[in-house]
């Protein structure tokens, strides 16, 4: 929220934002072991990581130091509300990495309307994903870090070794409440997949009750 106070003087008043959303739970952990690859994390333990969250951020100087605010990022909806009042809803995009996974090029297309650019050439995009936390190329120091933690965790597909599943469903059910409200949020309502909208256009109604029925011209 800090960088947002210097809006109106270091930021065009015709800027336009475009937020991606990754499920909380999933992003603390990949953050977390993001902040452990680049030696920034000294803590073994996701779970105690998280456990000791709230200490840690009560201590900082700034209030959420990059490394250690895994789950006090996750709070999307206190910032996007936090953005909005500053800039207005008309400037902002919200993304879910799920769009972006299952459909880039319309998540891209988006992006170019959004920001009053020709969306045709998105369908031209190589569209190429990679995990970085795999990568060991970033620089030397880096790669021995990941590298470390690979060997550890032999087999493991983004180089890490999967969630504790206890400690995730927890962590998702501290988070359901607020994603519910963010759902809220979004000018077409929450996502749900046993709802379908359907448009009609009818010339011809058949109508009927418990006690009668008929036909009608609409």
């Amino acid at each position: 929220e800090r960088p947002l106070d210097a809006t109106p003087t270091r930021m065009s008043l015709q800027s336009r934002f475009v937020v991606v959303l990754r499920e909380p739970v999933s992003r603390a952990y990949s953050h977390f072991w993001f902040a452990r690859s680049k030696g920034r994390e000294p803590v073994d333990s996701f779970a105690e990581a998280v456990a000791r969250e709230p200490e840690r951020l009560r201590s900082s100087k700034d209030g959420q130091p990059a490394a250690f605010s895994y789950l006090d990022r996750g709070h999307y909806l206190r910032q996007l509300t936090a953005l909005e009042g500053k800039v207005g809803r008309d400037r902002m995009l919200v993304l879910l990495t799920d769009d972006l996974g299952s459909d880039p090029r319309d998540a891209l297309r988006q992006v170019c309307r959004f920001v009053g650019l020709d969306e045709s050439g998105a369908d031209f995009v190589e569209v190429r994903t990679r995990n970085t936390f795999s990568d060991r190329t970033v620089n030397s120091a880096d790669g021995l870090r990941k590298a470390r933690v690979q060997q550890q965790h032999v087999g493991m597909s983004d180089g890490y070794p999967p969630i504790d599943p206890e400690l995730e469903h927890r962590l998702r059910e501290q988070f359901k409440d607020e994603n519910d409200e963010l759902g809220q949020w979004f000018e077409d309502g929450p996502d749900d997949p046993e709802v379908v909208l359907i448009h009609v256009r009818a010339k011809h109604a058949h109508w009927w009750s418990y006690k009668d029925e008929g036909e009608t011209d609409l």
